[in-house]
């Protein structure tokens, strides 16, 4: 765990899920879920049990090329949450997935950035991990912008791919960081740390 300082002044506290996490981590997902349109869930989708989320929350914690991040207010709520999420096949090992949501209270106060360099700066230090990806909307510009600014470019789109409740349709952008030298193609960066 360590302090984190956001730009308004508040300290939160980053630091890996626990076990313990599972019924906050399903508060914060409800809430992120219920007042953020740019996730792909609803909060009706939220609906694993206590001792089902601390079963995943232990999923992050045993893969070694998996991390969960929470940021925690003062008081003790998980205001945001960051995962890198791997993939067991043996050729897609160089790659893990990153997924972030924020509470809107704490959103544009720098926690998303500093949530990134966290897992980046962990990225880059593990021995098999080449490569970071995301998801994001294009109606996003906040995220779209954190993470171009962070060094992430984009690789593909799907169109029309996500459905929202009131008919219309987003396109998925793909976008990926590169955090070992050599490792990215023409025309991306690679993770520089800070």
């Amino acid at each position: 765990p360590r302090a984190l300082t956001l730009r308004d002044g508040a300290v939160l506290t980053l630091r890996c899920a626990e076990e313990g996490d599972a019924f906050a981590s399903l508060r914060l997902r409800l809430e992120t879920t219920r007042t953020c349109p740019y996730i792909a869930s609803l909060p009706e989708d939220v609906n694993e049990s206590p001792w089902q989320q601390a079963a995943t929350l232990r999923g992050f914690r045993d893969d070694p090329r998996g991390l969960l991040l929470y940021a925690q207010a003062p008081g003790g709520a998980l205001v945001g949450g960051l995962g890198l999420k791997s993939n067991a096949r043996r050729k897609l090992q160089h790659w893990v997935d990153l997924g972030m949501a924020i509470v809107p209270a704490w959103q544009g106060r720098g926690l998303g950035r500093a949530m990134i360099e966290a897992a980046l700066d962990f990225a880059a230090a593990h021995p098999l991990i080449e490569k970071v990806t995301l998801g994001v909307l294009p109606e996003n510009a906040r995220a779209h912008g954190l993470y171009v600014s962070m060094g992430f470019r984009e690789e593909g789109r799907q169109y029309r791919h996500l459905r929202q409740p009131d008919g219309t349709y987003s396109d998925h952008v793909f976008m990926a960081v590169y955090v070992k030298p050599g490792a990215a193609p023409s025309g991306f960066e690679t993770w520089r740390g800070r």
